[in-house]
């Protein structure tokens, strides 16, 4: 009724301005950071609330929590609120749903400025699981799926600029991510994709292995699809066609040599010229004399 979702909102608003009095990093010691965590349980719930003027509202709630803790509890809050996030920032119907699902992604996924600020690996990492997790078969297919890898793509490029990619160990499942979204009806989405699986393959963060293994489970219509993306950037494949390359241009070689065969004849007198051109320069040879006075 109208009440309840009047409550909800009033409820919602609370917690938006107690946070926004909160100059500093949330305490997350002892129960604090399970009644944290209760709190952000009990907000996602808003994101699929049914009355929909309070479900972006609950998505910026959501991203000022995350944004009000140290990056440890940060990396820990976000499996409880992320897979409602990234469900919502793909296939809900409304872009400003969307949108604001995708603000409170960012926010959750950047560590505070009192920790020096940029992009919380860990948390990161807990946003790939999570993408991974919700991206089936509709979502593949939703008008969100591009914002959401542009998303990724730019966290990605934060840490590898920094080298924090190091601290990554979702390989597997940044390839999978890579994968399904390149089978992607959508052009927008593949494009994405793409520039996502370029950033990737950059000094080799995702290997070429972990590619291989999950376009191996697709069905062969498939597969050629995703491979005529990834043999590209793929260090398995480029050193098989560097091979083909190296075999293919073998047969030329000797070809390629005879010009300089004949300039060597020719132009660059080999030993044997050497003794024949005094003939040809009408120059003296020992005992010529000898032969000009006997005409």
């Amino acid at each position: 009724d109208k009440k309840s979702w009047r409550n909800r909102k009033e409820a919602l608003d609370e917690v938006d301005a107690a946070l926004g009095k909160c100059g500093g990093l949330l305490s997350t010691e002892g129960k604090a950071f399970v009644q944290l965590k209760q709190l952000a349980a009990n907000l996602r719930l808003r994101i699929n609330d049914s009355q929909s003027n309070l479900k972006p509202l609950a998505a910026s709630v959501i991203g000022s929590l995350l944004s009000h803790l140290d990056d440890t509890a940060q990396a820990k809050l976000g499996p409880v609120v992320f897979p409602a996030l990234v469900n919502a920032a793909m296939n809900d119907m409304k872009k400003t749903m969307r949108d604001a699902a995708v603000s409170a992604l960012v926010l959750g996924t950047d560590s505070p400025k009192q920790n020096g600020g940029g992009t919380n690996a860990a948390s990161v990492e807990a946003f790939i699981l999570s993408l991974e997790s919700e991206l089936s078969d509709a979502a593949i297919k939703s008008s969100g799926l591009p914002d959401v890898l542009a998303f990724l793509t730019e966290k990605m490029e934060s840490l590898i600029a920094t080298n924090e990619q190091e601290k990554l160990s979702v390989h597997r499942n940044l390839a999978k991510v890579i994968v399904m979204s390149l089978l992607s009806s959508k052009s927008g989405s593949r494009s994405a994709a793409e520039n996502l699986l370029a950033v990737c393959s950059k000094n080799g963060f995702v290997p070429s292995s972990s590619f291989d293994k999950e376009i191996g489970k697709l069905l062969p219509a498939q597969q050629r699809t995703v491979r005529s993306f990834i043999p590209k950037l793929s260090k398995q494949d480029q050193e098989l066609v560097d091979t083909f390359k190296k075999a293919s241009e073998r047969p030329r070689r000797p070809g390629q040599m005879m010009p300089s065969r004949q300039t060597t004849q020719v132009g660059v007198p080999s030993n044997k010229t050497a003794l024949q051109s005094p003939r040809a320069g009408g120059l003296p040879r020992k005992g010529g004399n000898n032969v000009s006075e006997a005409g």
